[in-house]
């Protein structure tokens, strides 16, 4: 490669902060019935339990995942900064692509399988996915990679083919 590609793809930011905002949101009215004493604590600690500790682990894992690639060389941080794994482009093993019309448009969800039993995503959604993919297509044999190909949309007929 004759010019150093470095990058990173990570989960957009707007997507930590909606969770973040909608659990802030559904907090108010909880307190509200909390403090004016007509809300029962079993209820509460169950919400807490079940609702605003796995929303926070859902928002701060997202924020967490990261692929990083300088050249071919790629370094992944996933599961809330506790898996991390290093890896070449060349030791990639396969690639499960999976292209999905939706309503709003084409989403690719790559799934991608290293020699180290180790693998990771990657979702157009993702900044900079664009420039993974443009990096995978390059590196990557074609004999790797498996596409499939959903449609999520709605026909007239309300089959979704």
């Amino acid at each position: 490669m004759s010019r150093n590609k470095s990058f990173t793809v990570m989960n957009p930011k707007c997507n930590f902060w909606l969770c973040i905002v909608v659990l802030g949101l559904l907090t108010i009215p909880v307190f509200a019935e909390f403090i004016m004493k007509s809300l029962d604590i079993v209820f509460f600690v169950c919400l807490i339990i079940f609702v605003y500790i796995p929303g926070l682990m859902i928002a701060f894992g997202s924020r967490m995942y990261r692929v990083k690639v300088n050249d071919t060389k790629i370094s992944v941080r996933k599961k809330w900064g506790l898996v991390n794994f290093s890896l070449d482009i060349s030791d990639i093993t396969a690639v499960k692509w999976i292209e999905a019309d939706t309503t709003f448009g084409q989403n690719d969800n790559i799934k991608i399988f290293t020699s180290q039993k180790k693998h990771f995503k990657i979702e157009t959604v993702m900044i900079n996915s664009d420039k993974f993919i443009e990096l995978m297509n390059q590196y990557v044999e074609e004999s790797k990679i498996t596409k499939i190909h959903k449609s999520m949309v709605k026909h007239n007929n309300g089959d979704m083919s």
